[in-house]
């Protein structure tokens, strides 16, 4: 409710971001379902049907990361016409991360003193029109949701040192919950940001700044602990959830040091947002918002008059994403979106770059050509982003797809189904799908409609069944325990991993049946 309430008195100031609110949607909302379900994405949405069809859901620290995404999705599948998981669509759950995305936007109006009118406009088309922000708001994992708790934690932590309230050390304190219900990696964006703070107070404290009181911050622990409380208990219903909560960080920090197939150099994420070329594909580079962050943060450094305070939020957001940065790269094990958050750090601080030029600018016809420039190079990352969720939503040769299933995968899936509706069981079918180490998904997301599909690490007792799914490795095994007679054929889940469709031989022919009877009518 106090966020409604300071929105309302912060109207006028919406009223600049509602271009790039446009911009934003209209850059998220079209095609969502067009682009596989990613492996990361199938999980979570496996993860949320259970949670919807029979609250069924216990935190579990192996590769699932926090419950957060998982409530906050469950409105968007209430109010829709899906009764069940089996009947939702992509639809109802990549809208979730595209609201957190767009709400990113609609944060900056809490920070609008310490980076302007300009700076706020700038920061809201570049959020909009970011290739990586755009792509990344239309897949269902935690990152968005994580980006966005994070910034809200710096907005409403912006808002109490500006004028101490129990208000804004509350809402704080809600976020940073949030943050820890979302995902591991908040520790590194805590250390970030408490890095940022002591740095800020130690080399740029000033007289005027505001004193902070004991009571609140311990109100905010306590609201942020509550809140962890409340998601990682799954309401109060699984008491263990906050221990494995804790002892999910020494998994994570024992495989960002284990060696991995997704080690990566130091430099991976700089080079990712700043130069991709690969042939066939337009050269991705976010270098136009690097190069205003870096007009936005550096003069911060030399500008310290006490009641500047946009250099010191500047330089706060600057300390902040550079130790944000420092971290991600030093960390061996790399995911294109864990960029997201140094990311989004970069556009706020371009935001404030491309103010300055505004500000420095001392004619309208200079203030003309900035503001033309600044448009071409937002059209430009638009133009990118169009591109990412459009012709490149599942190619590889776009740097933001990452072990992204293939279309192939979906037609498996779509020939499974096709041979349910002529089989006597029809959705009944039996379907044995076999991949070792789980290697299977996206497969249970494309056929959670049909009702009996069993998954194994390796072939069972009994291997026959109408349709079989295995992996090429297991072939030769397979073809041993097999009784019965199968059509075969090959089919791709994602790069490197090929499975073999089985299908029983009467079933084959009852479908080549129908579907040459299908295309005499």
């Amino acid at each position: 409710m106090s966020i409604l309430v300071s929105l309302l008195h912060r109207l006028p100031a919406l009223a600049w971001l509602l271009p790039a609110i446009v911009l934003g949607l209209a850059l998220r909302l079209p095609t969502l379902e067009s682009r596989p379900m990613h492996n990361d994405e199938a999980v979570q949405a496996a993860k949320t049907g259970a949670l919807f069809d029979r609250n069924d859901y216990a935190y579990d620290p192996h590769e699932f990361h926090g419950p957060s995404l998982y409530y906050f999705t469950l409105p968007a599948l209430w109010f829709s016409s899906a009764k069940s998981y089996a009947a939702s669509s992509e639809w109802h759950y990549r809208i979730v991360p595209i609201v957190f995305g767009i709400a990113l936007i609609l944060l900056l109006l809490f920070i609008k003193d310490g980076i302007g009118i300009s700076g706020l406009v700038s920061a809201g088309v570049l959020t909009a029109a970011s290739p990586a922000m755009v792509f990344y708001s239309r897949y269902y994992i935690q990152e968005i949701p994580l980006v966005f708790f994070s910034f809200a934690v710096i907005a409403c932590g912006w808002r109490y040192l500006n004028r101490p309230s129990f208000r804004w050390a509350l809402m704080t304190g809600l976020f940073a919950g949030l943050m820890y219900a979302t995902k591991e990696t908040c520790a590194i964006v805590f250390f970030s940001m408490a890095i940022a703070l002591v740095t800020n107070h130690c080399f740029f404290s000033t007289s005027n700044e505001a004193k902070v009181s004991t009571r609140h911050v311990v109100a905010a622990c306590c609201v942020a602990a509550l809140i962890a409380l409340i998601f990682y208990t799954s309401f109060f219903t699984h008491a263990r959830g906050p221990l494995d909560s804790v002892l999910a960080f020494e998994r994570y920090l024992t495989r960002s040091g284990a060696p991995s197939k997704h080690d990566k150099p130091a430099w991976y994420y700089l080079k990712l947002i700043t130069w991709m070329q690969t042939a066939g594909a337009p050269i991705w580079t976010e270098a136009f918002i690097i190069a205003l962050a870096g007009i936005g943060a550096v003069p911060a450094f030399f500008r310290r008059q006490a009641t500047d305070s946009r250099n010191t939020f500047a330089r706060f957001m600057s300390i902040y994403t550079l130790c944000l940065i420092a971290v991600y790269s030093l960390i061996s094990y790399k995911t294109p979106w864990c960029a997201l958050g140094f990311l989004h750090g970069l556009i706020v601080l371009a935001g404030i770059g491309a103010a300055r030029v505004w500000d420095a600018a001392p004619h309208w016809s200079m203030k003309l050509v900035a503001t033309l420039v600044f448009t071409a190079g937002a059209a430009h990352l638009g133009w990118q982003a169009y591109q990412a969720s459009g012709r490149f939503n599942s190619d590889a040769r776009n740097p933001y797809v990452y072990a992204h299933a293939s279309t192939d995968a979906v037609r498996l899936c779509k020939r499974i189904e096709d041979l349910a509706a002529v089989h006597p069981d029809g959705l009944r079918m039996n379907v044995k799908v076999m991949v070792p180490h789980a290697d299977y998904w996206p497969l249970p997301w494309y056929l959670r409609r049909l009702e009996r599909v069993g998954f194994w690490d390796s072939p069972p007792a009994q291997v026959d069944a109408p349709v079989i799914v295995a992996s090429t490795e297991s072939a030769a095994e397979l073809a041993l325990e097999m009784k019965g007679t199968y059509q075969k054929n090959q089919y791709g889940l994602r790069p490197g991993v090929r499975v073999w469709l089985y299908v029983d031989e009467s079933l084959w022919k009852s479908f080549l049946a129908e579907r040459q009877t299908g295309n005499r009518k």
